[in-house]
C-alpha cells in the first residue's frame, strides 16, 4: 500500500499582492447591522406594530428632549438703597436703609452638541431613515409639527413670544407616539471620532423603551487563506471602512431588533 502525504507550506503575504493573485485588496466589510439583518424577522416586528396600532415615531437629530420646561428663567437680583430724611431746619433727623428684590426674566439657548460635519450626517441620516422606513415604521417630523404648532398657537401671542420648549411639548403631545433620539457621542476609541446611539422614549408616559449603542466592527484587518503554488498562504486584507450609511443603517437595525424585544417581553 502506498500512503502519500501531501505537504501544506503556509507563509504570510502582504496584502499587497498583485491582483492576479485573487486577493482583494479593499474587501466589502461586514457590519455589526448587517449581521443584525439577517437574524431581524420585520415579519413578526410589522405584525406587532401594527397590533400596537402603528405608532408614530420623531427622531430627535443629536438632540435630547430634556428637563428644561421653558426658553425662560427667572433671575432675582438685589438692591440696597439708603435715604437721609431731613427735618424742616436742615438737620438730619434720620438715616434709613432697606434692601429691595426683583426679577428679571432671562431667555436660554440651548448649547450646540458635537456633530460630524454635515455632508456625513446627512448620509447617516439616510442610511438611518431608509432602513426604519422600510420595517414599516411611520415618521413624522420634529420642525412640520413644531413648526405647525407653533403657527397655530401664534394667534394668542406674538411669535417672539413663544416658548419653543412648550410649543415643542404640544407638538409632540398631540401628534407622535414615541421619540427616537440619535447621538452622535465623541468617542476618541473609534475611527470615525464619534459613536452613534439610539434611545426610544414614549412621549405619554414617558417610559424608556431602550437605549441601544451602534455595535459596528471598526477592526479595519481581515485574515484569510489562498491557495498558491507553494501552498496555502496567510492574507491580511485591509477592509474597507464603514460608511455613514452603512453606520446608520447598522443603529436602525440594531433599534428595529432591541424594540421588537421589548415588544415581545423578551
Amino acid at each position: 500500500m502506498i500512503i502519500m502525504l501531501t505537504t501544506f507550506v503556509a507563509t504570510e503575504l502582504s496584502a499587497a499582492l498583485p491582483p492576479s493573485s485573487g486577493v482583494n485588496k479593499q474587501p466589502m466589510r461586514q457590519t455589526g447591522g448587517e449581521k443584525v439583518n439577517k437574524n431581524l424577522d420585520l415579519g413578526s416586528f410589522l405584525t406587532i406594530y401594527v397590533e400596537k396600532q402603528s405608532p408614530k415615531f420623531t427622531i430627535l437629530w443629536n438632540d435630547k428632549f430634556d428637563q428644561q420646561f421653558s426658553d425662560w428663567e427667572l433671575a432675582p437680583t438685589q438692591e440696597r438703597h439708603f435715604e437721609s430724611l431731613n427735618v424742616v431746619n436742615g438737620t438730619t433727623n434720620s438715616r434709613a436703609d432697606y434692601q429691595s428684590s426683583q426679577h428679571t426674566l432671562n431667555r436660554s439657548y440651548q448649547v450646540q452638541r458635537f456633530a460630524p460635519n454635515e455632508a456625513q450626517v446627512e448620509s447617516f441620516k439616510a442610511g438611518f431613515i431608509e432602513t426604519i422606513l422600510s420595517a414599516g415604521v411611520i415618521l413624522v417630523d420634529s420642525a412640520v409639527l413644531i413648526r405647525k404648532t407653533a403657527v397655530n398657537s401664534s394667534s394668542d401671542s406674538p411669535l417672539y413670544d413663544l416658548d419653543s420648549k412648550e410649543i415643542e411639548t404640544t407638538a409632540f403631545q398631540d401628534n407622535t407616539d414615541y421619540l427616537l433620539e440619535v447621538l452622535f457621542v465623541p468617542s476618541s476609541d473609534h475611527p470615525v471620532g464619534f459613536e452613534p446611539y439610539a434611545e426610544i422614549k414614549s412621549v405619554h408616559t414617558g417610559q424608556v423603551i431602550a437605549k441601544v449603542k451602534s455595535e459596528i466592527n471598526y477592526n479595519l484587518t481581515k485574515t484569510s487563506w489562498i491557495a498558491t503554488n507553494d501552498g496555502f498562504a496567510k492574507v491580511n486584507n485591509v477592509l474597507a471602512p464603514p460608511t455613514y450609511a452603512e453606520m446608520g443603517q447598522e443603529l436602525a437595525n440594531a433599534t428595529i431588533s432591541k424594540l421588537l424585544s421589548r415588544w415581545k417581553g423578551k
